[in-house]
């Protein structure tokens, strides 16, 4: 994953995993329209995205990382469109299960079925 910031902006970037016939390819890169920064630093309209984006850099538990999210906190990431899902480090039980990996997809594709069924 990539950010870039500006004092007025910021841009993510992240690579996209492609699976063909057993073998897993890093083939593409997903990068995000420009977020703007939030006008008075509250997020009214927090979407699962950078709430997501948001979990997954805290899951790190890396001081090094907390600036970048503060920097996150103030821009507005509600026209991404797009679920994040990503994998971190270590086991996970109970409702971390869903948070992450395989599980965090059939969590994302099972709402998707959901909300574009007639």
């Amino acid at each position: 994953m990539v950010v870039f910031a500006l004092s007025y902006t910021l841009l993510t970037s992240f690579p996209v995993t492609g699976i063909r016939k057993h073998k897993v390819n890093f083939c593409s890169v997903w990068v995000s329209r420009k977020f703007p920064k939030l006008s008075n630093d509250v997020d009214l309209h927090q979407t699962g995205f950078k709430s997501d984006l948001l979990e997954y850099l805290s899951a790190y538990r890396n001081i090094g990382l907390g600036e970048w999210v503060e920097r996150i906190k103030k821009h507005d990431l509600s026209e991404a469109g797009v679920n994040l899902v990503a994998s971190v480090p270590g086991g996970h039980c109970g409702r971390d299960m869903l948070k992450w990996g395989h599980m965090k997809l059939r969590k994302v594709n099972k709402n998707t079925q959901r909300s574009t069924s007639c």
